[in-house]
């Protein structure tokens, strides 16, 4: 059975926790995971933190480019947020998840980039609360998953998040493998999302 495959598309100033811990989760469960820069592959974090991109976003192939992935994350960060609403390249790859029903992941102000490019009127969503009334069906919770969209707050939310993809992803019992083996479940009750 071939590897579950996701983008992690990102810029300067995303936010480092939400996109380490997620994609530190993903690959526990043994989930391929591209972090894809639209800038230079050393990524400056909204924290100064420095990460090295795993590819920069292909242009001149962006099709085909996105074609291989079965999922997309977007994390948050506000200066992410803001250069991924700002880059036309973007609105082509959330439409081309969410018109091929593909899973689609954002995180904090993640979200707020997905109902720019693509209007989530029809959906269920979450994000960072102060960035409520940029969702049009917001909810107040830590993880929302609406068909093929899992939305998620911030920060302090972004183990449940990455556990619920995984779960989407994969399976139930990855999920509960990965949340013994990082202590989540033992030190923190997983809410039913």
């Amino acid at each position: 059975m071939k590897k579950p495959k996701v983008l992690a598309l990102v810029s300067n100033g995303v936010e480092e926790m939400e996109l380490v811990i997620t994609v530190d989760l993903l690959r526990r469960a043994g989930i391929d995971v591209d972090i894809v820069s639209i800038q230079d592959q050393i990524v400056e974090c909204s924290r100064n933190v420095k990460i090295v991109a795993d590819k920069t976003l292909d242009l001149e192939n962006l099709d085909e480019f996105i074609k291989e992935y079965d999922a997309l994350f977007i994390p948050g960060g506000s200066n992410n947020a803001q250069n991924l609403k700002n880059h036309e390249p973007t609105k082509i790859i959330i439409e081309h998840f969410m018109n091929s029903n593909k899973i689609v992941s954002a995180i904090c102000a993640g979200p707020t980039v997905i109902n720019k490019h693509y209007k989530l009127d029809n959906y269920k969503a979450t994000c960072y609360p102060t960035l409520k009334e940029e969702i049009p069906n917001f909810e107040e919770r830590s993880v929302v998953e609406d068909r093929n969209l899992i939305t998620s707050q911030g920060p302090a939310t972004t183990f449940e998040f990455a556990l619920k993809l995984i779960e989407k992803l994969k399976n139930k019992e990855t999920r509960e493998t990965v949340s013994k083996a990082t202590l989540f479940e033992e030190y923190f009750k997983i809410s039913k999302v």
